[in-house]
């Protein structure tokens, strides 16, 4: 670390799983303070460095993860934005709030990243399946509502491929290997943990 040297300090967050591989997208890293390093430390001698915390917005723990201020944080003022990639398909998996739902200006993380071509600016829509439904002896009913014998029996979750709904757009504005960060522009409903991204219609 280097004297007079800005950095932010995070604590290592809830690991985020791909909902659609059960793969580990990686950790999901807090803010809890940032600070100026007063005396330099020597990793040869086992000697830390010293900082003087100026600011904090939780406890500071053994292990938390130091990081220049704006390594990696700046982003640009201006987006030139455009319709993602026909062929993405994607969920969200995170939202910054850590709410149920979420609107227009929440940020939200998806399951795609550089590997699967996103790039800042692009613009998705955000859809849901409608709910499923199976056929009963006593007529279609949702399958959330059904018995759990009925369930048992269709093995897609619904005896009916059900259209998806349009919710509304987001934009991406930061994108790491596997996973991007985006701002919701505009909902109709409320949008939810594993709602789908796909290119806008």
């Amino acid at each position: 670390l280097e004297v007079a040297q800005s950095y932010a300090i995070y604590d290592k967050g809830e690991e985020i799983f791909d909902p659609e591989t059960g793969d580990s997208l990686g950790f999901y890293v807090n803010l809890v303070g940032t600070g100026q390093v007063l005396k330099r430390g020597d990793i040869e001698n086992d000697v830390p460095s010293t900082m003087n915390v100026g600011s904090v917005k939780r406890e500071i723990h053994v292990g938390d993860y130091v990081v220049p201020v704006n390594d990696g944080q700046l982003l640009p003022a201006v987006f030139s934005m455009k319709a993602a990639n026909t062929s993405l398909r994607g969920s969200i998996v995170k939202a910054t709030s850590n709410g149920r739902e979420f609107a227009k200006l929440e940020v939200v993380m998806i399951n795609r990243g550089i590997e699967h071509d996103v790039t800042v600016g692009d613009v998705m829509a955000i859809k849901r399946s409608s709910p499923g439904i199976v056929d009963t002896s006593k007529g279609p009913e949702y399958t959330i509502e059904t018995s759990r014998w009925n369930r048992l029996l269709t093995s897609e979750g619904s005896d009916y491929k059900m259209p998806e709904q349009l919710l509304g757009e987001l934009m991406v504005f930061k994108v790491y290997q596997q996973v991007s960060m985006a701002l919701i522009l505009r909902t109709e409903k409320p949008a939810r943990l594993q709602d789908v991204v796909t290119a806008p219609e």
